[in-house]
């Protein structure tokens, strides 16, 4: 069969078969097309249109698989009726809202996200819950992840070879053609043309229930003698570990959560490598490694217990220590169930993942909101501690309070607040703490180092002002762009330095700006506006708009934990002066 005659079969196969997703694969690539060509200016509309498109795809992929599982009826129609109206719903929902008004943009992210990977698991098991085991899914959602790839791969070849025959118009003819033509070009060949194909190539009748186990020697030998040696050694390490910390009377190391996450993983993987060879070959080896390893790792999930619990007692709750505890719950309920089924199935593993996800971000009362209101409530209390009953403070009176505060109340207000502040946005902490005249930088009341802020590090921060205006105070005659300063030096013993800055035109506009080293911590990627600094001159008026470290050591708890150099500075600024202008 030619080449022509295999895509235009796959062609007709979709259509015909996947009406709906093909039409949806089609409106999303001729409203991208439209997008790059048009450039319209309505983001969240373009933003809600691509969702409804590319969800719906999803939806009416998963709603027609499950559907060619019995006889069309009218409850068919009302269910896809209802599926469609919910996510048109929904995307007009997330059009109308601002994410960041009222700090539900990080619970509005979350809460969909769970909703779209549990529907994307529907497409892989919701037409195999008849099945007396997950041969059948298996082998179906093995298919489909590689007719993926495979599509996606053929997708991105044709791209840039298309990509390199449009460059070389320009080399051999002198034609340039702009960014649209690649972007265009990536939406037929690398984006519609790959669903098309993908959609082909998902397997129908027979071959979606194929009952007959996958024989690959190959798949069985990597996960034989590749990962599950692998998975030893991490294991190993692990037990040695628990046993040193035994001996020693002390607590564990919190990273070592990632080991446990990682083992956990290699574990599931090996679970889904080895199903269907357990299947076709029967060895007994690889029933007792489906059943034991799970047993054999249960213990050492203790250690991610207990460090965990060490987060919460020593910092407080968060969001993602909340997602931490519930994945270790369900590390546990998986070890459990594959030793207890001696893992005679296994879906239900992805499938309770992703059922727990949605549970605790998808309810009204999630861990989001939950962490919100919990910490809020807490900063609220020990403000009403501390005799503060005029509410919200302004950066005045919050330094004021700060002061007076032990450096331990100090820390567990501030990074609350800027746990808050950061993560929702400062409307969320207004009732509290108003940013408005001036900015409270929370992060500066903060001595210590919690686990996810090392203040003794001076490595990779950044910051840059997003601002409309500036005002020019009444003597100030000029206004200077580009004052700037590079590689400047940081003398960490130091707490404030001396920063000489120059416009980058000239060298007549010069000055030396005084930086706090808290301040700039205070500042990293948290920069809303231009922030004033002093110079020495004082009669010059500095605004910082932009700055970075970079190059620095990293240290945690005074120890040096990565990189060998002192940081370097840079930082750009706008500077007003009440002299005449020259040479800008």
């Amino acid at each position: 069969m030619r080449l022509t005659e295999i895509l235009a079969r796959a062609a007709r196969s979709c259509f015909q078969r996947f009406p709906a997703p093909a039409a949806f694969a089609t409106a999303l690539a001729a409203y991208a097309i439209f997008v790059i060509l048009a450039e319209p200016k309505a983001d969240q509309l373009v933003g809600a249109i691509v969702y409804f498109l590319s969800v719906g795809f999803v939806l009416s992929l998963s709603l027609k698989l499950w559907s060619e599982e019995h006889q069309w009826t009218r409850k068919d129609w009302v269910v896809h009726a209802i599926s469609y109206a919910i996510l048109l719903a929904d995307a007009i929902y997330l059009y109308h809202i601002n994410f960041g008004q009222g700090g539900h943009g990080y619970e509005t992210f979350l809460m969909h996200a769970s909703a779209i990977l549990a529907l994307t698991l529907t497409v892989f098991f919701l037409s195999f819950n008849r099945e007396h085991n997950d041969i059948p899914s298996w082998t179906f959602a093995f298919s489909v992840i590689s007719s993926i790839v495979i599509c996606v791969f053929i997708g991105m070849v044709l791209w840039g070879g298309l990509s390199l025959l449009l460059s070389s118009m320009n080399w051999l003819f002198g034609v340039s053609l702009g960014w649209k033509w690649y972007a265009v070009t990536g939406v037929l060949v690398a984006g519609y043309l790959p669903a098309l194909l993908f959609l082909g190539r998902i397997p129908n009748g027979d071959e979606k229930h194929d009952r007959e186990p996958l024989r690959s020697g190959f798949l069985a030998g990597v996960f034989r003698y590749l990962f599950l040696p692998l998975e030893a050694l991490y294991i190993i390490v692990l037990f040695i570990y628990a046993v040193q910390i035994l001996v020693r009377w002390e607590l564990p190391n919190g990273q070592v959560s990632w080991l446990i996450i990682a083992s956990m993983v290699g574990l599931i993987a090996i679970e889904f490598g080895l199903y269907p060879t357990r299947h076709a070959e029967n060895r007994p080896f690889d029933h007792a490694v489906a059943r034991w390893l799970p047993l054999i790792l249960t213990p050492l999930l203790l250690l991610m217990t207990v460090g965990i619990v060490r987060r919460f007692s020593d910092y407080g709750i968060t969001i993602a220590r909340l997602y931490l505890v519930t994945l270790n719950a369900w590390f546990y309920a998986v070890c459990l169930g594959l030793f207890i089924s001696r893992a005679r199935r296994i879906h239900w593993i992805p499938i309770s993942f992703a059922a727990l996800f949605l549970l605790t971000s998808a309810l009204p009362i999630n861990y989001t909101s939950l962490t919100r209101n919990v910490l809020f409530k807490q900063v609220e209390h020990a403000l009403k501690q501390a005799k503060v009953t005029d509410l919200p403070l302004n950066a005045e009176r919050y330094d004021a309070l700060m002061k007076a505060l032990p450096q331990e109340e100090q820390n567990r207000i501030s990074s609350k607040l800027s746990y808050l502040e950061s993560t929702f946005n400062s409307e969320t902490i207004e009732p509290l703490a108003t940013q408005k005249p001036e900015l409270i930088l929370f992060r500066q009341y903060i001595s210590e180092a919690g686990d996810s802020i090392v203040l003794d590090n001076m490595n990779n921060l950044y910051g840059a002002a997003n601002f409309t205006h500036l005002h020019i105070p009444e003597g100030y005659t000029e206004l200077y762009e580009d004052v700037v300063c590079h590689d400047f030096l940081i003398d960490l013993s130091q707490d404030t330095i001396e920063v000489p800055v120059k416009q980058a035109k000239s060298e007549s506009v010069a000055d030396t700006v005084i930086v706090s080293l808290k301040a700039l911590k205070a500042l990293n990627q948290r920069m809303n506006d231009l922030v004033p600094l002093p110079t020495k001159s004082s009669t010059n008026l500095f605004y910082l708009q932009q700055f970075n470290v970079y190059g620095g050591a990293v240290y945690n708890e005074g120890k040096r934990v990565s990189g060998a150099s002192e940081p370097k500075l840079n930082l750009t600024g706008y500077m007003l002066t009440k002299g005449s202008k020259e040479n800008s």
